[in-house]
C-alpha cells in the first residue's frame, strides 16, 4: 500500500496496484512489480527519483507496466491475484 501512495504521485500515473514477484535473478527473493494506468507512458526515471527520496532505492519497484485498468474484484476493491496472473503468464 506504501508503494501504491507514492505512485499515486508521480505526473502521469491514474490508478496504481503493486505486487511482489519472485526475483528471478535470486538475490532479492521477491521485487515489487507497479502496474500503472495513465495516459502517457511513464517516465521511469522520474518515477524512481520519487521513489528514492520517498523510501530509498530498496523498496522501489523494479518493474513498471502500463495496463488499460487495474482489475477489480466483485467488491471494486484492487484484484492482486488477477494481477499475478497477469505477470505470470506474460513471464
Amino acid at each position: 500500500r506504501e508503494l501504491e501512495d507514492i505512485a499515486s504521485l508521480i505526473p502521469g500515473i491514474e490508478d496504481c496496484a503493486c505486487i511482489g514477484v519472485e526475483d528471478k535473478s535470486g538475490l532479492l527473493g521477491h521485487i515489487p512489480v507497479l502496474y500503472y494506468t495513465g495516459s502517457v507512458e511513464l517516465d521511469e526515471e522520474a518515477a524512481k527519483g520519487v521513489f528514492v527520496k520517498k523510501i530509498g532505492n530498496m523498496l522501489m519497484p523494479r518493474e513498471y507496466i502500463r495496463i488499460e485498468e487495474i482489475p477489480r474484484n466483485y467488491m471494486k476493491k484492487k484484484d492482486y491475484k488477477a494481477l499475478k496472473k497477469i505477470y505470470d503468464g506474460n513471464n
